[in-house]
């Protein structure tokens, strides 16, 4: 047994998720912006990125500040460019997950006690499903799920309305 959050990372880029992401992160409103710039510097992944960048980067320490600052705007072009490395995505994704332990606790936690077989098949309705089975046990609101499913790269699908 697995856990359905465990799951979700079974779940990579489709070139169509990649292209809609990268749209959203243009706009400074969107969810997916908000998440990704107040979420991606906390991780040991953007640590790694900024210290393999000091070639490109040059002029400053890898820890300071500035450079950060000027790292964390280069790895924000690409992924609105859509030319972002897989490290630049998988930056994102931690980014999602951050936001979900701290906004959504309760959706975090029906996430991590969930248990799935590990013969489950991992698709954007199963694993929508089991959280809609879930939600009134865990008190989880539809704008939460509505949120996993805006920021995280699920297949779109046409009657998603019918799991919020």
């Amino acid at each position: 047994m697995v856990s359905l959050g465990e799951q979700l990372w079974k779940i990579g880029f489709s070139d169509d998720e990649k292209a809609r992401i990268s749209r959203q992160l243009t706009d400074e409103k969107s969810i997916q912006y908000r998440v990704f710039s107040d979420n991606h510097k906390r991780h040991e992944l953007f640590d790694s990125i900024c210290r393999r960048m000091t070639r490109t980067i040059t002029g400053f320490r890898p820890t300071a500040p500035h450079y950060r600052d000027l790292v964390s705007a280069q790895v924000l072009k690409k992924l609105r460019q859509n030319k972002a490395k897989n490290d630049y995505w998988n930056l994102y994704l931690n980014s999602v997950v951050d936001f979900i332990v701290s906004d959504l606790s309760a959706l975090n936690q029906l996430l991590a006690d969930t248990e799935v077989e590990e013969e489950f098949s991992v698709n954007t309705e199963n694993i929508l499903s089991e959280i809609v089975a879930r939600s009134t046990d865990y008190s989880v609101h539809d704008r939460d799920v509505e949120a996993l499913y805006e920021l995280w790269p699920f297949t779109r699908t046409a009657d998603v309305q019918l799991y919020l």
